[in-house]
């Protein structure tokens, strides 16, 4: 039998999803099976091989080579983030490449008001701007550590 490169691409499984709960990967099992796709569950954490898939495993889904993009397109609304992240698997929430930038400037926002504040004397309207500022960073904290967490 002849096949090409295209065809093995086809057959060959790829990883979709990795989700930490059975209730997300339900989720997107109903939604492959609904439209059509093969797709494989495989539960990381009952192999027999402990520690085999990291220290997070979950429940990887696959599917063939020729539906993955097609599968994305269908999930993506649902699980809010396209696949690549660290490792391999996907966050719930934003890419880690904003998180960054949000911390550095949080930092900045926090640390320039309370210099300026506790350097110079007298209260004016610059001081209620760095007191503003400083309200600011410490919601901007607050931001980043809840996206920080969705992203585990």
């Amino acid at each position: 039998m002849c096949y090409n490169k295209s065809d093995s691409m086809e057959m060959k499984e790829v990883l979709l999803y990795r989700c930490s709960e059975s209730n997300e990967a339900n989720v997107v099992a109903n939604i492959l099976e609904v439209n059509g796709i093969a797709f494989r569950l495989h539960d990381e954490a009952a192999d027999q091989r402990t520690g085999a898939y990291g220290p997070n495993p979950g429940i990887a889904i696959y599917v063939a080579g020729r539906d993955s993009e097609r599968a994305m397109e269908l999930i993506t609304p649902v699980v809010n983030q396209p696949p690549g992240c660290a490792d391999g698997e996907i966050a719930a929430g934003y890419p880690s490449k904003y998180i960054t930038p949000l911390i550095f400037l949080s930092i900045l926002l926090f640390l320039g008001p309370c210099l300026y504040i506790f350097n110079t004397k007298g209260w004016d309207l610059t001081h209620n701007i760095a007191a503003a500022l400083f309200l600011l960073s410490i919601v901007l904290m607050i931001v980043v550590n809840r996206l920080g967490k969705r992203g585990k």
